[in-house]
């Protein structure tokens, strides 16, 4: 070590030893108890052996090279609260490296459809990465963040893409031997009251009576029925004749899998509880999602509250238009009395414009379902409709909107 560069005080444990015989005043004597003393080495002075050159006593003449070495601070205790990161001090020049937090895993920001519409261009692109030879396991791992998969996923679309091109174009599409639940097994569930392990049993019992059946060259043969071991017993189960006989019966694991995806919450339910059940679970009159402006519908609905209109308390109607693709509403009117016309065509201003504070849903719709309401099948209502190319859908009676 040169002078130039400041020396650390070393700190040094020393153990004395009991004073045997010594006295701590006059007539007493101190007890023989070992002690521990934490002591601070004094720092050395420089002499001129260690610095040739220059005189004891004068100001050390500074190193460029150590100059250059930064000097650490000595590391503190984190606070309780704060989270320990792992600390890697096995660099070559002893400096102490904090390895970073890993990332939080981002959210997809798109909707399923979307991201299934992107798999066919990436998993081309991974294909023309991996012709190169330039793929990576990056490319792979970063491609299964964007379409919410796993990685695994993603090998095994290279993977179908590879031994089937076809296959590119629909990556993860569905296999034409998997096993769906049809319309006849949905007869046996509703025979066995939503007992899915039922069903399979009958089902393997009937495939199995089919294969020891020895149909007879030239001539008509009429399906077995099941063996009496076989038979369901009353009141549960099919008629042999409901039961169909498959070529291949999935496995239990296959069957029960096929039954929790095919089937929705509220049909499930259905099999063995019936019809209230089923309604309890399942949204009743759902109508398929289309695109932004295909489709509104408008209303009246009376706030639950009340408010201060011409010092009386009284509560307000609110008029509204909603677009059934986004869920968004496009236009309100809020009217302190019963609602008129005049509160349809201020919703319906609100509703189209989509400048300053009317923005930015809204547009022009395509078609206006409405619930029979006399206001807004007036003539008025349906002029301006009809200035806008909108085509006024009036639902018959008693039926959901």
């Amino acid at each position: 070590m040169r002078c130039g560069i400041p020396r650390p005080t070393p700190i040094c444990c020393t153990r004395t030893r009991p004073v045997r015989g010594g006295t701590s005043g006059p007539g007493r004597r101190s007890p023989p108890t070992p002690t521990r003393r934490w002591t601070s080495a004094p720092a050395p002075v420089p002499t001129a052996s260690c610095c040739p050159g220059r005189v004891p006593g004068s100001a050390p003449t500074p190193d460029p090279v150590a100059s250059a070495v930064p000097v650490l601070p000595r590391r503190l205790p984190p606070p309780p609260h704060a989270e320990r990161t792992p600390v890697n001090t096995s660099t070559p020049d002893g400096t102490a490296t904090v390895a970073a937090p890993a990332p939080a895993e981002a959210e997809p920001a798109l909707d399923p459809v979307s991201l299934k519409a992107l798999r066919a261009p990436a998993v081309r692109r991974l294909l023309a990465l991996r012709a190169e030879g330039r793929l990576t396991r990056g490319h792979v791992h970063t491609t299964a963040q964007c379409l919410a998969v796993s990685d695994r996923t993603v090998w095994r679309w290279l993977a179908d893409a590879t031994t089937a091109p076809a296959t590119a174009d629909d990556p993860g599409a569905r296999r034409a031997d998997r096993f769906e639940i049809t319309a006849e097994v949905r007869v046996l569930l509703a025979y066995w009251r939503g007992n899915a392990s039922a069903v399979h049993r009958e089902l393997v019992a009937r495939a199995s009576a089919a294969a020891v059946f020895d149909t007879a060259a030239g001539g008509a043969v009429q399906p077995p029925s099941l063996p009496r071991s076989a038979r369901p017993a009353v009141p549960g189960g099919a008629p042999s004749g409901a039961v169909p006989v498959l070529e291949r019966v999935p496995s239990l694991a296959t069957f029960l899998r096929a039954v929790r995806r095919d089937l929705t919450a509220g049909e499930r339910a259905g099999y063995r509880k019936g019809p209230e059940a089923a309604r309890a679970l399942d949204v009743f009159g759902k109508r398929p999602r289309t695109w932004r402006n295909h489709v509104w519908e408008g209303d009246h609905v009376q706030a639950p509250l009340r408010v201060h209109a011409d010092g009386q308390l009284v509560r307000p109607y609110v008029t509204w238009f909603i677009d059934c693709a986004t869920k968004a509403i496009t236009g309100v009117a809020v009217t302190p009395g019963t609602p008129s016309r005049a509160s349809i065509l201020a919703a319906l201003r609100a509703a189209v414009l989509r400048t300053g504070a009317y923005g930015p849903v809204g547009g022009r719709p395509e078609t206006v379902r409405i619930d029979r309401g006399k206001d807004f099948l007036s003539r008025t209502v349906t002029a301006a409709f009809d200035a806008l190319g909108t085509t006024v859908d009036d639902l018959p009676a008693y039926s959901p909107t």
